[in-house]
């Protein structure tokens, strides 16, 4: 120990006491009710993990729906739907993208300006609605987050 350490150091770490009387370390998995590994908990665990961190179906559906540019918006229909008219049957915007209809149509703003959430998390010119939903990601919590899409969801 003297060799390795300083003197004031190596007799500091001899005199922690060392006790005989304690119990032998042991192996427990906690996600078992008499603390043995099995797979079957260990992979529940996992996937339970993992879809914690992914959110509630809802919101994983949104978030998928906006990563694949798929919400029901006029200018997607249009896309599958020849002679569709891509104007938003609320406000007539020619175009209706998903950023205009849960941030930018009229209707969207009064409902954002009536929830209470900052304006800051929906007001700014987001390219795109994944922009939007990154930055509030980022910017609140996870009881917070959800929310916020909770809100855009009711649209």
């Amino acid at each position: 120990m003297r060799q390795i350490f300083l003197a004031c150091d190596a007799d500091l770490i001899l005199s922690i006491p060392l006790y005989d009387t304690w119990p032998a370390d042991k192996l427990i998995w906690h996600y078992h009710p008499q603390a043995l590994f099995s797979v079957r908990p260990a992979h529940h665990s996992l996937i339970s993990n993992a879809l914690a961190r992914l959110g509630p179906p809802c919101m994983r559906l949104l978030r998928w729906r906006v990563a694949t540019s798929v919400l029901p918006c006029t200018t997607a229909i249009a896309k599958r739907v020849s002679s569709f008219s891509m104007s938003c049957s609320i406000c007539s915007h020619i175009g209706e993208t998903d950023t205009h209809a849960v941030l930018e149509c009229p209707l969207a703003s009064q409902v954002w300006q009536g929830c209470g959430i900052d304006s800051s998390l929906w007001a700014s010119a987001f390219h795109t609605l994944a922009d939007c939903l990154d930055n509030a990601r980022k910017s609140l919590d996870k009881d917070h987050f959800g929310d916020f899409l909770a809100i855009m969801w009711e649209r």
